[in-house]
C-alpha cells in the first residue's frame, strides 16, 4: 500500500477538504472493511461530523467510536431501518 493515495494528496490543502469540514458524512457498514477505513479516514483527514450506521450497532460502538472520537471529529451511531419492497 502506498503511503498516500492520490485522493488523500488531492484532499490535503484542497478547497474540497475545507468544504467537507462544514458537512455531515454518512457511512454505512462501518464495523469492518472499507466502511471502517472510510470512517477513520474522514475523521482523521477531514474532521467533519460523521454519522455511521449498520446492522451491528453494538460492534460499531465498541470498535469504532473510541478511535473516531479520539480524532476530535463529532460522531453519532445509528441502526438503519431497511425494508424490502415487493
Amino acid at each position: 500500500m502506498h503511503s498516500q493515495s492520490g485522493f488523500r494528496r488531492r484532499l490535503r490543502g484542497n478547497e474540497s477538504a475545507q468544504a467537507l469540514r462544514m458537512k455531515v458524512v454518512v457511512i454505512t457498514g462501518p464495523s469492518s472493511g472499507i466502511g471502517k477505513h472510510c470512517a477513520a479516514f474522514v475523521a482523521q483527514e477531514v474532521g467533519c461530523e460523521i454519522r455511521v450506521g449498520g446492522e451491528a450497532k453494538d460492534l460499531i460502538e465498541r470498535s469504532l467510536v473510541k478511535d473516531i472520537t479520539a480524532t476530535g471529529a463529532p460522531l453519532s451511531v445509528f441502526r438503519p431501518i431497511v425494508t424490502q419492497r415487493g
